[in-house]
């Protein structure tokens, strides 16, 4: 698949989110909470497309997100994050300081890596050293949706919504993603 294609499928996907999430809502500030969950799950959805499929099947990977992978998955997430500002702003809700920076060093990460790979297309980068950023990316970025989980089911985030089955299901899939990428991480040494 083209980037932009699977850009324009990205930005179609968010679109049809807000567009879904509004006809059947009608209050704002739950409007706008349930947005941002959406969206939230669309970029996880597309992460676990990079954490199961790279490296062992790139291919497949660049057929469903393009070989700009990191740059689809980078754009749904900056989409996110605006929907989450306007949604916190909205809500008059100011996250501790500890979550603020574990979520900006998991933006900054994330918008990096479509650079990063940038240079190791130009050869500016060696293969080893993507490989290397790939693993740090993979687990950083996981970590992040992992924590992410744990505060819902724990009950832990204000205005975060409660702590139902989807959360404790999502927290259950995500481990197991992990378990999954630590096995595949073995395997190739």
């Amino acid at each position: 698949m083209k980037a932009g294609t699977a850009a324009a499928g990205v930005l179609l996907a968010e679109a049809v989110i807000i567009a879904v999430v509004f006809a059947l809502h009608h209050e704002t500030i739950a409007s706008l909470q349930l947005v941002t969950r959406y969206s939230g799950r669309l970029s996880l959805l597309l992460f676990l497309f990079i954490i199961v499929l790279y490296p062992g099947n790139i291919s497949l990977l660049q057929n469903i997100l393009s070989t700009k992978f990191l740059l689809v998955f980078a754009l749904a997430h900056f989409v996110h994050l605006v929907e989450l500002l306007v949604y916190l702003n909205a809500a008059d809700i100011f996250p501790a300081p500890y979550r603020l920076a574990g979520g900006f060093m998991a933006y900054l990460i994330i918008f990096v890596a479509p650079w990063v790979q940038y240079q190791m297309d130009e050869q500016r980068f060696s293969s080893e050293v993507f490989s290397r950023f790939m693993v740090v990316y993979q687990i950083y970025v996981w970590f992040v949706f992992l924590m992410t989980y744990v505060g819902r089911v724990a009950g832990g985030l204000p205005g975060g919504g409660s702590a139902d089955l989807l959360h404790f299901v999502l927290l259950g899939f995500v481990s197991a993603i992990m378990v999954f990428k630590l096995i595949q991480i073995i395997k190739r040494k």
